[in-house]
C-alpha cells in the first residue's frame, strides 16, 4: 500500500490540481496550453536526451522489447476495431478511433513521471524504446483504417505526411540526439548534463499539472456504454495481452518486461481526441475516452503498482 500511496497519489494529486485549476479558470486555457507545449517541446526533449546520452545500451537484445510490445497492440487494434465496430455498428473509418483509443497510451504526461516514480531511471530506458516507435506504429495504423473507410482516395497522401510529422516530432528528435550523443562515445560535459537536468526534472510535474488543466475542458458524450467496454480494453486487456507476450513470446529482462505492462496499462493519450479532432469523426467519445480512462486508471495502475512491487 505504501508504494501506492508513493507512486500512484502524487501523479494523480498532480493531474487533480491541474484539473481543479482549470474548473475554477485559475489557469487559463492559453496557459495549459502554454505549459503543455513547454513540456512537449523542451522538457521532456531534454530529459529523453540526457537520459540516453549517459546510458549504456544494448540495442541488438532492447529491440525485442518494443517488437513484442507492438506486436501484442497491434493484436489489441483490431480487435477493438473490427469487435467494437460490430457491436456499436459505428463506420469504418470511426473504427479506427476506436482501434486508436484502446491502444494509444499517455507515454508523456502520465507514463514518464509514472515510470520515473516507480522505477528511476533505470525505467526510461525500455520507457523510450517503447515511445521511440509508439507514435510511428499507431498513428500510421490510424491513418491506414480511416482512409480506408473513406474509400483510399487519401490513403497514399496521408501516409506521406507521417515521416515528416516524425522528423519534426520534439520527442523523437530528443530520443534521437541523445542516441548519437551515447554513439559518439563522448562524455556529457558538466554544464550540459546541469542544464539538461534541470529542464528535464521540470517535464514530471509540469506533464501531470498541464494533463489535468486540459482535461478540464473535456465534456462527457458519445455512447457511454461504447466509451466503457473501450476503456475496459485499454487498461485490462492491452496491459493483459502484452504481460503474456512478454512472459511467453520474447526474452527481455524483467524490469523491461514491467515497464511494457505498465505503458500498456496508461490511460488512453490525448492524441487519440486530437487525431478525432483533426479527422471531425468520434470527437465525443474520443474526449470521454480520455477522461473516463484516465480517472479509473488511478484503481487499475494501483493494483498494478501492487503486483509489481510483490515480484
Amino acid at each position: 500500500m505504501s508504494l501506492v500511496l508513493n507512486s500512484i497519489f502524487p501523479i494523480f494529486a498532480l493531474i487533480a490540481c491541474g484539473f481543479f485549476g482549470g474548473r475554477r479558470q485559475l489557469v487559463s486555457a492559453a496557459a495549459a496550453k502554454g505549459l503543455s507545449d513547454f513540456v512537449y517541446y523542451l522538457a521532456v526533449p531534454a530529459l529523453l536526451f540526457r537520459t540516453l546520452a549517459t546510458t549504456d545500451l544494448a540495442l541488438e537484445q532492447d529491440l525485442s522489447l518494443p517488437l513484442g510490445y507492438f506486436g501484442a497492440t497491434i493484436l489489441v487494434f483490431a480487435l477493438a476495431a473490427l469487435g467494437g465496430g460490430t457491436i456499436f455498428q459505428v463506420t469504418r473509418s470511426e473504427r479506427a478511433l476506436q482501434g486508436m483509443s484502446a491502444t494509444y497510451s499517455n507515454t508523456v504526461l502520465v507514463g514518464i513521471p509514472l515510470v520515473l516514480a516507480i522505477f528511476g531511471d533505470a525505467g526510461l530506458v525500455p520507457l523510450m524504446l517503447i515511445i521511440t516507435f509508439h507514435s510511428a506504429v499507431l498513428f500510421s495504423l490510424t491513418v491506414v483504417v480511416v482512409e480506408f473507410g473513406r474509400g483510399g482516395q487519401r490513403l497514399w497522401p496521408a501516409l506521406a505526411r507521417v515521416p515528416k510529422a516524425l522528423a519534426v516530432n520534439p520527442v523523437i528528435l530528443g530520443l534521437l540526439a541523445g542516441l548519437a550523443y551515447n554513439f559518439s562515445g563522448l562524455p556529457l560535459p558538466l554544464a550540459l548534463d546541469r542544464f539538461t537536468g534541470l529542464l528535464g526534472s521540470a517535464s514530471a510535474p509540469c506533464a501531470l499539472f498541464a494533463l489535468g488543466a486540459s482535461m478540464a475542458s473535456f465534456k462527457l458524450g458519445g455512447n457511454l456504454k461504447e466509451v466503457c467496454l473501450l476503456t475496459f480494453v485499454k487498461l485490462v486487456l492491452h496491459p493483459l495481452l502484452v504481460a503474456l507476450t512478454m512472459v511467453y513470446v520474447v526474452d527481455v529482462p524483467r524490469l523491461y518486461a514491467a515497464v511494457a505492462v505498465l505503458t500498456a496499462a496508461l490511460p488512453a493519450g490525448i492524441n487519440v481526441f486530437i487525431s478525432a479532432k483533426g479527422y471531425e469523426i468520434y470527437v465525443a467519445r474520443a474526449a470521454s475516452m480520455v477522461l473516463i480512462s484516465t480517472l479509473l486508471s488511478i484503481v487499475t495502475l494501483s493494483f498494478l503498482v501492487i503486483y509489481l512491487g510483490m515480484q
